[in-house]
């Protein structure tokens, strides 16, 4: 971001822990789920989305932080869709993880 001239720190938005189900009954809700467009860009992540194991926000996460300075990323929003308590125990068991 740099590079264009953009020195605003960016914090990324990422769903946290919520059953797959639920995030899809909201993508589809915001209209995410209907994009033609969007399932064609992103054919691996909806994939992912719908095999065993679902969604893991780590998967998003883990390739960007080690890079978190050089692409300009000051932090992270975790939307919770309600799934307050999940989303907490998972960010505390990545931090745990994070300072061993």
């Amino acid at each position: 971001m740099g590079k264009a001239g953009v020195d605003l720190p960016c914090h990324l938005g990422v769903p946290g822990a919520v059953d797959r189900t639920r995030l899809l009954t909201i993508s589809i809700r915001l209209g995410i789920g209907h994009s033609a467009r969007y399932l064609k860009k992103n054919r691996t992540s909806v994939l992912r989305l719908l095999s065993p194991g679902g969604y893991n926000p780590n998967r998003l996460i883990a390739p960007l932080s080690s890079r978190a300075d050089e692409l300009g990323i000051a932090g992270i929003h975790c939307f919770t869709f309600n799934a307050v308590d999940t989303t907490e125990a998972w960010r505390q068991k990545s931090l745990r993880k994070l300072a061993s």
